[in-house]
């Protein structure tokens, strides 16, 4: 077989690589603490991502750290992970508080 490649390739047997990837999650509670997210795919305790939402008609985007990942509920599938915020920042903080408040 002819060879196409335009550059050399090395095996990377036994290196680690991460790809960060979306999941779809609903926010079933949030608080200026962390959210309680419904998920249908698992997410292992201590994965860090980025949660992006509308709340209450504004842009909201901060880092969250999953802290624990159970089954969810008989019946409705999927799995609840509770995340904190990484940090928050006042801006944020205050949506939130606006948000908990009406």
């Amino acid at each position: 077989m002819e060879e196409r490649r335009r550059f050399p390739r090395h095996d990377t047997t036994g290196q680690l690589a991460t790809m960060p990837a979306s999941v779809n999650v609903r926010v079933l509670d949030i608080s200026v603490a962390g959210v309680l997210l419904h998920s249908s795919e698992a997410v292992e305790a201590g994965t860090t991502g980025n949660l992006r939402l509308h709340l209450d008609g504004s842009a909201f985007r901060a880092n969250v750290q999953v802290q624990r990942s159970a089954a969810a509920p008989e019946g409705s599938g999927g799995y609840r992970l509770g995340a904190t915020f990484v940090v928050l920042n006042p801006d944020l903080r205050l949506l939130i508080e606006r948000f908990m408040a009406r």
